[in-house]
C-alpha cells in the first residue's frame, strides 16, 4: 500500500504488515459499497466457504438485510454495480458482509450517505451494534453520526483543526460548531417547507 509519512498500526508501519493479516482485520464499510457479480450469498461471504448458515442469517438479520433477502433468496444475482438492488440494500448487504468478517478494526466512509430516511436509521443501527467495543474510524459530513463517538477530528484542507466529542466542540466556537449551526438552519428550513 503506497503512502508517504508514516501510518502504524499498533505501533507498526502499515507497510510492513502483511497485508492479509491486515484485511481480515478490517471490516469495511463505504458509500458506494462494490457488490460483486454473483449471489447474494456470495456477496456477504465473500466466497469464503467456512462461514456457517447461521453467521449469515445472524449477519442478514443485525444488518435489517433479511427483509428482502427471504424475497429475493439468497441466491439472488447482482452485478458488481449492485444490479437489481437498490442503493439502501446494497448498503445493508455491504453492513451483513463487514458483520460476517467482525474485523477488530472498523472502517466506515460516509456509511449512511444517499440512503433515504428508513435505510439510514437501519443501517445506523446494525452500525452502533457490531461497533461497540471496537476501534472505529469514521469519515462523515452528517454530525448527527457523531453524538455517540469518542473522539471527533475536524478536519480542513488536511489538517486537523479541532479535537473533542461531540457535546464540547458543538460548544466551542469553531468549524464545527459552524457547521452545526449550517445543519440546524437547513433542518429548520425543510420543516417549513412541506415538498421537502
Amino acid at each position: 500500500m503506497p503512502y508517504q509519512g508514516s501510518l502504524k498500526v499498533n505501533n507498526i508501519e502499515l507497510k510492513e504488515v502483511d497485508q492479509s493479516t491486515w484485511r481480515d482485520a478490517v471490516s469495511w464499510v463505504g458509500q458506494n459499497p462494490m457488490l460483486l457479480h454473483g449471489s447474494i450469498l456470495d456477496n456477504v461471504t465473500l466466497g469464503n466457504p467456512n462461514v456457517s448458515d447461521t453467521q449469515v442469517n445472524d449477519a442478514l438479520l443485525a444488518s435489517f438485510s433479511a427483509e428482502f433477502v427471504e424475497k429475493h433468496g439468497l441466491n439472488y444475482q447482482v452485478t458488481d454495480r449492485s444490479g437489481g438492488l437498490s442503493v439502501g440494500q446494497a448498503q445493508r448487504l455491504a453492513l451483513a458482509r463487514a458483520m460476517v468478517q467482525n474485523g477488530r478494526f472498523w472502517l466506515l466512509d460516509e456509511p449512511t450517505a444517499s440512503l433515504d430516511a428508513k435505510s439510514e436509521r437501519l443501517v445506523t443501527q446494525g452500525l452502533h451494534a457490531s461497533t461497540a467495543g471496537k476501534t472505529t474510524l469514521m469519515v462523515t459530513h452528517q454530525l448527527s453520526q457523531l453524538k455517540d463517538v469518542d473522539t471527533i477530528l475536524v478536519m480542513n484542507q488536511g489538517h486537523i483543526e479541532q479535537q473533542g466529542n461531540y457535546d464540547a466542540l458543538a460548544k466551542q466556537p469553531g468549524l464545527f460548531q459552524t457547521m452545526l449551526s449550517a445543519h440546524h438552519s437547513a433542518k429548520a428550513q425543510d420543516k417549513g417547507n412541506l415538498d421537502a
